[in-house]
């Protein structure tokens, strides 16, 4: 059996173990080197958001480790998001699925169903009802152009709102759920 070491809160622990479980080591520079973080453009955890995010450059286009990307223009950078599924959940349109090839595929051309987000919100009363605290993580996939848009926003939360789908006339969700933790 192998031993998970962690540093910092209860929640970033959880996620440092489910990263190691997935083969991804917390200090792998390769990794870090592969997907640079943009820190001008995060959102930090603050009490009233319930979340934060992280946002990373692509060294591929249209490939974040092994989830592709299905969209019309070239995808060069991804959010991560983790944050309370209270609040993360109503702006879920999409799900990383597997794809034919035994891969992972968010194709923002299909939109979550009612079911499937059914499903989703069931599994977090579940683990709520055994009294587990639950962390939704999403992604965001990210064109140049949305890029340059980040870059003109005043604040964390215009970005947050930027990257959530909240902003404009439409407010519609952008996320894509990974999973619940």
């Amino acid at each position: 059996s192998q031993l998970f070491q962690t540093k910092g809160n209860m929640s970033e622990a959880a996620l440092v173990v489910a990263a190691s479980k997935c083969r991804y080591e917390q200090d792998d520079d390769a990794l870090r080197k592969d997907y640079q973080r943009i820190v001008e453009a995060e959102v930090p955890f603050n009490s009233s958001r319930k979340m934060m995010a992280t946002v990373h450059k692509l060294k591929t286009p249209d490939f974040f480790d092994n989830i592709s990307f299905k969209q019309s223009a070239p995808v060069t950078h991804v959010v991560i998001l983790k944050g309370a599924p209270d609040k993360l959940f109503q702006w879920i349109s999409y799900l990383v699925c597997q794809n034919s090839t035994g891969g992972l595929e968010l194709d923002t051309t299909a939109k979550i169903t009612e079911s499937e987000m059914s499903e989703v919100s069931d599994r977090n009363l579940e683990f709520a009802k055994g009294a587990l605290r639950c962390l939704a993580c999403c992604i965001v996939p990210l064109t140049d152009e949305d890029m340059q848009t980040t870059r003109g926003l005043k604040d964390a939360g215009e970005r947050l709102d930027f990257f959530i789908g909240a902003m404009g006339a439409e407010k519609q969700g952008r996320l894509a759920l990974l999973g619940l933790m």
